[in-house]
Protein backbone atom coordinates (compact mmCIF):
# COMPACT_ATOMS: atom_id res chain seq x y z
CA UNK A 1 0.00 0.00 0.00
CA UNK A 2 1.28 3.66 -0.60
CA UNK A 3 1.94 6.27 1.84
CA UNK A 4 -1.34 8.06 1.01
CA UNK A 5 -3.39 4.90 1.43
CA UNK A 6 -1.59 4.41 4.63
CA UNK A 7 -2.34 7.37 5.57
CA UNK A 8 -6.08 7.64 5.00
CA UNK A 9 -6.51 3.87 6.26
CA UNK A 10 -4.67 5.28 9.70
CA UNK A 11 -7.10 8.15 9.55
CA UNK A 12 -10.39 5.34 9.12
CA UNK A 13 -8.96 3.66 12.16
CA UNK A 14 -9.05 6.57 14.84
CA UNK A 15 -12.58 7.31 14.97
CA UNK A 16 -13.49 11.25 15.08
CA UNK A 17 -13.07 10.82 19.03
CA UNK A 18 -9.24 9.48 18.86
CA UNK A 19 -8.62 12.04 15.57
CA UNK A 20 -9.78 15.21 18.12
CA UNK A 21 -7.01 13.68 20.47
CA UNK A 22 -4.62 13.43 18.20
CA UNK A 23 -5.15 16.52 15.58
CA UNK A 24 -6.68 18.53 17.86
CA UNK A 25 -4.59 21.88 17.72
CA UNK A 26 -4.81 21.36 14.36
CA UNK A 27 -8.50 21.30 14.47
CA UNK A 28 -8.89 23.90 17.14
CA UNK A 29 -5.92 26.50 15.55
CA UNK A 30 -4.41 25.36 12.54
CA UNK A 31 -7.58 24.86 10.73
CA UNK A 32 -9.31 28.21 11.31
CA UNK A 33 -6.21 29.97 10.62
CA UNK A 34 -5.06 28.74 7.57
CA UNK A 35 -8.44 27.65 6.07
CA UNK A 36 -11.10 28.84 7.10
CA UNK A 37 -9.88 32.37 7.85
CA UNK A 38 -8.55 32.59 4.32
CA UNK A 39 -12.06 31.61 3.00
CA UNK A 40 -14.07 33.68 4.51
CA UNK A 41 -11.48 36.60 3.63
CA UNK A 42 -11.68 35.47 -0.18
CA UNK A 43 -15.34 35.18 -0.07
CA UNK A 44 -15.04 39.10 1.09
CA UNK A 45 -12.08 40.12 -0.77
CA UNK A 46 -14.60 38.90 -4.12
CA UNK A 47 -17.84 40.09 -2.54
CA UNK A 48 -15.99 43.29 -2.60
CA UNK A 49 -14.78 43.48 -5.69
CA UNK A 50 -18.30 42.82 -7.27
CA UNK A 51 -20.17 45.48 -5.12
CA UNK A 52 -17.82 48.34 -5.46
CA UNK A 53 -17.35 47.84 -9.25
CA UNK A 54 -18.85 51.21 -10.27
CA UNK A 55 -16.13 52.85 -7.55
CA UNK A 56 -13.56 50.99 -9.10
CA UNK A 57 -14.53 51.94 -12.53
CA UNK A 58 -14.39 55.72 -11.58
CA UNK A 59 -11.07 54.99 -9.95
CA UNK A 60 -9.92 54.13 -13.26
CA UNK A 61 -11.26 56.98 -14.96
CA UNK A 62 -9.76 59.60 -12.90
CA UNK A 63 -6.53 57.03 -13.11
CA UNK A 64 -6.38 57.58 -17.34
CA UNK A 65 -7.15 60.66 -16.80
CA UNK A 66 -4.83 62.37 -14.72
CA UNK A 67 -2.34 60.14 -16.31
CA UNK A 68 0.54 60.54 -13.43
CA UNK A 69 4.25 60.33 -13.79
CA UNK A 70 5.11 56.77 -12.06
CA UNK A 71 8.79 56.58 -11.15
CA UNK A 72 10.20 53.19 -11.15
CA UNK A 73 13.40 52.23 -9.14
CA UNK A 74 15.09 49.66 -9.27
CA UNK A 75 18.07 48.87 -6.50
CA UNK A 76 20.14 45.55 -6.88
CA UNK A 77 23.97 44.58 -6.55
CA UNK A 78 25.20 42.27 -9.42
CA UNK A 79 22.13 42.58 -11.48
CA UNK A 80 23.14 43.22 -14.75
CA UNK A 81 21.97 39.71 -16.53
CA UNK A 82 18.59 40.47 -15.45
CA UNK A 83 18.51 44.29 -16.01
CA UNK A 84 17.72 43.85 -19.91
CA UNK A 85 14.68 41.66 -19.35
CA UNK A 86 13.12 43.91 -17.23
CA UNK A 87 13.66 46.68 -19.42
CA UNK A 88 11.60 44.92 -21.92
CA UNK A 89 8.96 44.03 -19.46
CA UNK A 90 8.49 47.72 -18.70
CA UNK A 91 8.62 48.93 -22.22
CA UNK A 92 5.69 46.33 -22.61
CA UNK A 93 3.47 47.82 -19.96
CA UNK A 94 -0.22 49.41 -21.10
CA UNK A 95 0.79 52.39 -19.09
CA UNK A 96 3.83 54.04 -20.48
CA UNK A 97 3.90 57.36 -18.50
CA UNK A 98 6.75 56.17 -16.24
CA UNK A 99 10.50 57.05 -15.66
CA UNK A 100 12.56 54.28 -14.84
CA UNK A 101 15.85 54.84 -12.43
CA UNK A 102 18.22 51.59 -11.81
CA UNK A 103 20.60 52.13 -8.67
CA UNK A 104 23.39 50.16 -8.71
CA UNK A 105 24.55 49.20 -5.32
CA UNK A 106 28.22 48.61 -5.44
CA UNK A 107 28.13 45.70 -7.96
CA UNK A 108 31.34 43.99 -9.28
CA UNK A 109 29.84 42.38 -12.36
CA UNK A 110 29.16 44.22 -15.78
CA UNK A 111 26.02 45.96 -14.85
CA UNK A 112 27.77 49.49 -14.68
CA UNK A 113 28.19 49.28 -18.50
CA UNK A 114 24.91 47.72 -18.88
CA UNK A 115 23.26 50.33 -17.18
CA UNK A 116 25.80 53.31 -19.22
CA UNK A 117 24.66 51.76 -22.43
CA UNK A 118 21.13 51.60 -21.78
CA UNK A 119 20.96 55.00 -20.69
CA UNK A 120 22.66 56.13 -23.80
CA UNK A 121 20.30 54.53 -25.75
CA UNK A 122 17.11 56.21 -23.80
CA UNK A 123 15.82 52.65 -23.04
CA UNK A 124 16.22 53.91 -18.79
CA UNK A 125 15.84 57.18 -17.12
CA UNK A 126 18.09 57.59 -14.96
CA UNK A 127 21.26 55.71 -13.30
CA UNK A 128 23.07 55.91 -10.48
CA UNK A 129 26.04 53.59 -8.79
CA UNK A 130 27.28 53.51 -5.06
CA UNK A 131 30.91 52.60 -5.49
CA UNK A 132 30.57 51.18 -2.01
CA UNK A 133 27.71 48.34 -0.89
CA UNK A 134 25.16 50.66 1.44
CA UNK A 135 22.56 47.84 1.12
CA UNK A 136 19.07 47.60 -1.04
CA UNK A 137 17.49 50.33 1.24
CA UNK A 138 20.44 52.68 0.73
CA UNK A 139 20.40 52.20 -2.76
CA UNK A 140 16.33 52.53 -2.91
CA UNK A 141 16.77 55.81 -0.73
CA UNK A 142 19.05 56.84 -3.01
CA UNK A 143 16.61 56.28 -6.54
CA UNK A 144 14.12 58.44 -4.26
CA UNK A 145 15.79 61.14 -4.11
CA UNK A 146 16.07 61.95 -7.74
CA UNK A 147 12.32 60.82 -8.21
CA UNK A 148 9.46 63.10 -9.84
CA UNK A 149 6.71 60.83 -10.02
CA UNK A 150 3.24 61.39 -8.06
CA UNK A 151 3.63 57.85 -6.97
CA UNK A 152 7.61 55.37 -6.68
CA UNK A 153 7.05 52.17 -7.56
CA UNK A 154 10.04 49.70 -5.89
CA UNK A 155 10.85 46.68 -8.46
CA UNK A 156 13.44 44.21 -8.31
CA UNK A 157 15.57 43.22 -11.21
CA UNK A 158 15.02 39.96 -11.38
CA UNK A 159 11.45 39.92 -11.75
CA UNK A 160 9.37 40.30 -14.75
CA UNK A 161 6.32 41.70 -14.43
CA UNK A 162 2.63 41.12 -16.75
CA UNK A 163 1.66 44.26 -19.06
CA UNK A 164 -0.48 45.36 -17.24
CA UNK A 165 1.25 44.93 -13.77
CA UNK A 166 1.90 49.56 -13.29
CA UNK A 167 -1.69 50.08 -14.31
CA UNK A 168 -2.93 47.87 -11.60
CA UNK A 169 -0.91 48.34 -9.04
CA UNK A 170 -1.40 52.12 -9.31
CA UNK A 171 -5.23 52.27 -9.91
CA UNK A 172 -6.09 51.53 -5.94
CA UNK A 173 -4.68 54.90 -4.98
CA UNK A 174 -7.40 56.10 -7.35
CA UNK A 175 -10.22 53.93 -6.02
CA UNK A 176 -9.09 55.16 -1.78
CA UNK A 177 -7.43 58.50 -1.36
CA UNK A 178 -6.27 57.19 2.19
CA UNK A 179 -4.34 54.46 0.38
CA UNK A 180 -0.35 55.16 1.01
CA UNK A 181 1.41 51.92 0.17
CA UNK A 182 -0.03 48.99 -2.44
CA UNK A 183 1.87 45.73 -2.61
CA UNK A 184 1.87 43.59 -5.81
CA UNK A 185 0.80 39.99 -6.28
CA UNK A 186 4.31 38.50 -6.63
CA UNK A 187 4.43 34.80 -8.27
CA UNK A 188 6.63 32.02 -9.73
CA UNK A 189 6.70 32.02 -13.49
CA UNK A 190 8.96 29.36 -13.50
CA UNK A 191 7.17 26.81 -11.40
CA UNK A 192 7.46 24.04 -14.21
CA UNK A 193 11.14 24.07 -14.18
CA UNK A 194 11.62 21.93 -11.61
CA UNK A 195 10.77 20.29 -8.09
CA UNK A 196 12.12 22.99 -6.21
CA UNK A 197 10.12 25.95 -8.52
CA UNK A 198 6.81 24.04 -8.14
CA UNK A 199 7.01 23.82 -4.64
CA UNK A 200 8.10 27.39 -4.24
CA UNK A 201 5.20 28.56 -6.68
CA UNK A 202 2.82 26.92 -4.22
CA UNK A 203 4.06 28.42 -1.08
CA UNK A 204 4.00 32.18 -3.50
CA UNK A 205 0.42 31.09 -3.75
CA UNK A 206 -0.45 30.78 -0.32
CA UNK A 207 1.57 32.82 1.50
CA UNK A 208 1.73 35.51 -0.96
CA UNK A 209 -1.06 35.63 -3.06
CA UNK A 210 -3.87 34.40 -0.84
CA UNK A 211 -2.44 35.02 2.72
CA UNK A 212 -1.68 39.18 2.01
CA UNK A 213 -4.87 39.18 -0.10
CA UNK A 214 -6.39 38.00 3.26
CA UNK A 215 -5.08 40.44 5.59
CA UNK A 216 -5.64 43.17 3.40
CA UNK A 217 -9.00 42.59 3.73
CA UNK A 218 -8.95 42.12 6.92
CA UNK A 219 -6.97 45.23 7.46
CA UNK A 220 -3.81 43.59 8.77
CA UNK A 221 -1.77 43.83 5.84
CA UNK A 222 2.21 44.02 6.49
CA UNK A 223 4.37 43.37 4.19
CA UNK A 224 4.81 45.25 0.74
CA UNK A 225 7.34 43.03 -1.43
CA UNK A 226 10.61 44.95 -2.57
CA UNK A 227 9.59 43.14 -5.55
CA UNK A 228 6.80 44.84 -6.18
CA UNK A 229 5.45 47.46 -4.29
CA UNK A 230 4.26 51.34 -4.88
CA UNK A 231 4.01 54.22 -2.73
CA UNK A 232 2.42 57.88 -2.86
CA UNK A 233 5.48 60.15 -3.23
CA UNK A 234 4.30 62.28 -0.28
CA UNK A 235 3.99 59.76 1.46
CA UNK A 236 7.58 58.37 1.15
CA UNK A 237 8.91 61.87 1.35
CA UNK A 238 7.33 62.39 5.18
CA UNK A 239 8.96 59.15 6.02
CA UNK A 240 11.74 60.18 4.53
CA UNK A 241 12.29 56.23 2.54
CA UNK A 242 12.96 53.23 3.87
CA UNK A 243 15.13 52.70 7.49
CA UNK A 244 18.55 51.17 6.93
CA UNK A 245 18.72 47.76 7.71
CA UNK A 246 18.63 43.86 6.93
CA UNK A 247 16.02 44.29 4.68
CA UNK A 248 12.54 46.73 3.77
CA UNK A 249 9.66 44.28 2.42
CA UNK A 250 7.99 44.98 6.14
CA UNK A 251 9.78 48.51 7.33
CA UNK A 252 7.08 50.87 5.88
Amino acid sequence: MDTIGEFISYLQALGPAKFLRVFWFFVIFEFFRYFLLDLVGLILHRVSIWTNRKRWNRAREEFKKENPLVSIIVPGKNEGKHIFKLVKSLSEQTYQNYELIIIDDGSDDNTPIICKSLLKNGLIDQFYRNEERGGKASAANLGLRFTKGKYIIHLDADCSYDNDAVEKIILPFYYDKDIGGVGGNVMVRNYKESLVTTLQAVEYFNSVGIGRIVTSQFGIYRIISGAFGAFRADVMDKIQGWDIGPGLDGDI
